[in-house]
């Protein structure tokens, strides 16, 4: 749930904090389905993971929203899409 605090906060960092995450529930899962979408900037998102060291994590998280039979991810950055082809 939004708070006014994360209302300030970027969409793409939200999104790196919930799936910056070595075990991710049902609610964080919920979160990040509704903050990934054609409005996220992947560049800056990609960017920041990588300075962050939390692009492998990001990626399992992608990986396992889109795999998920509730889910595709119909936007997804130019560099993960060859990962996304072969679960669509």
């Amino acid at each position: 749930m939004a708070t006014p605090a994360t209302n300030l906060i970027r969409p793409e960092k939200q999104l790196l904090v919930c799936c910056s995450r070595t075990r991710i529930d049902e609610a964080a899962m919920e979160q990040i389905r509704r903050l990934v979408g054609p409005s996220i900037d992947w560049a800056f998102t990609l960017r920041a993971a990588a300075e962050h060291g939390v692009a492998p994590l990001l990626l399992r998280t992608l990986l396992h929203l889109h795999s998920s039979h509730r889910s595709k991810i119909t936007c997804a950055p130019r560099p993960f899409v060859p990962w996304f082809a072969p679960l669509s």
